[in-house]
């Protein structure tokens, strides 16, 4: 239980706190790339991508919660087993991440949404069970995934390094 030996219901709420709060900051980015708020505020459509800021929060304090309960229940009378119950959520998680995947005719979409939802529900069991670097880590990463991966593969980042780092060639590579 990450180091705790007697887990009290408000630890366990600031951990479903802690857990919404770090999948907030990783739905931030399918939010803030793919939201249609203008500067005024007046239109707010989120339709382009399934999974909001919302959902990723709902996810991970879901996953919080179930796990939360299963400790309180597992340390008040021995009942439950939390890795059932996390296999369990893990297992819903997935279809609910499968129902944001979408396949047209040779192209398939929607499968970093899916692992988006999957990552913060595994932040949400490691901030229930006390494991806080973890789940800090988790998002850490996430977010240098998402946001350093676009920007790694944008066309833009390749034609400024080209012209950065010019290639040349040798009298070696002129006889091959």
């Amino acid at each position: 239980m990450g180091g705790d030996d007697v887990v009290e219901e408000w630890v366990i709420a600031i951990r479903i706190c802690g857990a919404a709060a770090l999948a907030a900051i990783v739905g931030f980015e399918r939010e803030a790339r793919y939201s249609d708020t203008t500067v005024n505020d007046t239109v707010h459509t989120h339709d382009k991508k399934p999974a909001c800021v919302k959902m990723h929060m709902l996810v991970a304090a879901s996953a919080a919660t179930f796990v939360g309960v299963a400790l309180l229940n597992t340390q008040k009378w021995q009942l439950g087993d939390v890795n059932r119950v996390a296999a369990g959520v893990a297992s819903g998680v997935g279809f609910l991440g499968a129902g944001t995947i979408a396949k047209k005719e040779m192209q398939v979409s929607g499968l970093i949404t899916a692992a988006g939802i999957w990552l913060v529900a595994g932040i949400g069991f490691a901030v229930a069970n006390g494991y806080w670097y973890i789940g800090v880590l988790a998002t850490a990463l996430a977010v240098v995934i998402q946001f350093g991966f676009f920007w790694f593969l944008s066309p833009t980042f390749w034609k400024d390094m080209m012209q950065k780092f010019p290639t040349t060639t040798t009298e070696d590579d002129k006889d091959d």
